[in-house]
């Protein structure tokens, strides 16, 4: 049967390519102009990415909705994507690759991309800076750079460097790790190549944000091809959905070059590959996973708790794998211990000067970070309760008994362990809430893992009526929640009145809603 549709589809778009065939072609030579156009200006970090992306837009929105059968031909050949997806659900063979691209990378970048504010926060701003003295000077020294920021309120205590930039005996580099520089220097370079002025603020921040997100919609992109391992199409497109435009993924990852975007998408990948290769693993899955998790670390050091669970889990199952993924993972790591041991002075990079900072005073802060209102996971996040429907009586009934045959034993409980220790370690910061940011920014690396767990659930209260109207519920409040923070702007300094830069008198008051700001200033 299903070969049988699959051939009605196919019917269906040559008849739609057909009939388009018989109108003039200057339609879609326009189009590609538009296109390669706006493509060229974002590149170069010329004018607003919202204004290209609008004029990409135009011609492509007129013809479908005014020409039939340019629609049809547009209909039809997103179902025979579609199907692609479905068919790679029920028997995962061949990873779809070209549906979550089309379905859900390039979507969700034009909607990252429409966001098109400088985000107010220094933390991530020495990526684009090193990448850009990469391209320009051939050195990671952000010397050059240091007057840009003479005029901004990013300064430390004594007044002497933005707080962002670290001054050693080398010169003046970032204070944060570098592993995020990996992303940003192709783009970087391309748009030297395409007459950027890589020395100019607004050339940064469009720089930056552009970079983030692509690096969103690709997360988003491998979080679809992992859940279609767990659940049918439509169940993982929609839980996509929710990350998309309800989680830190849209609100922190998707704004700006945190680390935590590195640390997301090369977890995600490892994740990938193991379900897809952990029966017949061979030297390339060894490769990549092993790579990915020294890329982590490079990222960021907390990162560590989330590789541990990681290895303990392919321990358990691959002895010797898991051997040799922590050797490559040791070997792709000793490029960044050289580089940051000759600049810092210390392999593990600049962050280890922030180790003080800790007061392991978990059992304090742990509340406020999952319910606080202020950056509580689960208050930014609701649909993570989604995943407590499985205990009701009725939802439980239509979950499948067991793990499918195709997914390693113990995912779950290598997710829930790297969630534990990971929100452990943040309450036992002293910055907890994570200084000027919006939401639950110091947890993002739990939040796809989260979605991973609540996938099953999710697919089974689709199939009930009271189900669906809770899942459409529970969406609709985190899109709220996080486009409030994206596009009106809510997590300015100015509008909250210093919530975020000095540990609220009360962590975790209600006294301070961040999301109601914007409407009652």
């Amino acid at each position: 049967m299903e070969h049988v549709m699959d051939d009605v589809r196919r019917a269906d778009l040559r008849s739609a390519q057909q009939s388009v065939g018989r109108f003039p072609r200057w339609a879609d030579v326009l189009q590609a102009i538009l296109v390669l156009v706006s493509a060229v200006q974002i590149a170069r970090c010329s004018g607003k990415p919202w204004v290209w992306v609008a004029l990409a837009s135009v011609v492509p929105l007129a013809r479908f909705c005014g020409v039939a059968a340019y629609r049809r031909r547009v209909v039809a050949w997103v179902g025979q994507v579609w199907a692609s997806a479905e068919a790679f659900a029920a028997e995962p063979v061949r990873l779809p690759w070209r549906a979550a691209v089309l379905l859900v990378v390039l979507p969700a970048v034009l909607f990252f991309l429409s966001q098109t504010r400088p985000i107010r926060t220094g933390d991530s701003k020495p990526v684009t800076l090193t990448a850009s003295s990469l391209v320009c000077e051939r050195s990671s020294d952000l010397s050059p750079y240091v007057s840009l920021w003479q005029t901004a309120n990013y300064f430390n205590a004594a007044n002497e460097l933005p707080y962002f930039f670290l001054q050693t005996p080398h010169g003046i580099y970032s204070h944060y790790p570098s592993g995020m520089v990996v992303f940003a220097l192709p783009p970087t370079a391309l748009a030297r190549l395409l007459g950027a002025d890589l020395h100019k603020i607004r050339t940064q921040d469009h720089l930056e944000k552009a970079i983030a997100s692509a690096l969103a919609a690709v997360c988003l992109g491998l979080f679809f091809l992992l859940a279609l391992h767990v659940v049918d199409a439509r169940s993982a497109w929609l839980t996509t959905l929710l990350l998309a435009v309800g989680s830190a993924l849209c609100s922190t990852i998707g704004q700006a070059l945190w680390q935590h975007g590195g640390v997301v998408f090369w977890l995600l990948l490892a994740l990938l590959v193991e379900f897809r290769t952990w029966r017949r693993h061979g030297g390339t899955s060894v490769l990549l996973q092993g790579v990915a998790l020294a890329m982590m670390f490079a990222c960021r050091m907390s990162s560590a708790l989330l590789i541990l669970p990681f290895g303990l889990w392919i321990l358990r199952r691959a002895p010797r794998r898991a051997l040799l993924v922590g050797l490559v993972a040791a070997v792709a790591y000793l490029p960044w211990a050289w580089y940051y041991r000759s600049l810092y002075g210390t392999a593990l990079g600049p962050q280890v000067g922030q180790a003080i900072g800790f007061t392991w005073n978990w059992r304090e802060a742990l509340l406020p970070i999952l319910i606080g209102p202020d950056h509580g996971l689960i208050v930014y996040q609701p649909w993570i309760l989604l995943g407590l429907a499985a205990c009701v009586p009725a939802v439980r009934r239509l979950l499948p008994v067991g793990e499918p045959a195709d997914l390693p034993n113990g995912w779950r409980w290598a997710c829930v362990s790297a969630i534990g220790l990971h929100l452990a370690l943040i309450a036992s910061w002293n910055c907890w809430w994570g200084g000027d940011c919006w939401g639950s920014r110091l947890a993002t690396e739990t939040v796809p893992l989260f979605a991973l767990l609540c996938l099953r659930p999710i697919a089974a209260l689709r199939r009930l009526a009271w189900g669906r109207r809770a899942v459409l519920a529970t969406a609709v409040l985190a899109a709220v929640l996080h486009l409030t923070g994206v596009y009106l702007k809510a997590d300015y300094q100015a509008v909250q009145r210093g919530i975020f830069t000095h540990c609220p008198a009360q962590p975790g008051s209600w006294e301070n809603l961040p999301f109601l700001t914007p409407f009652i200033r």
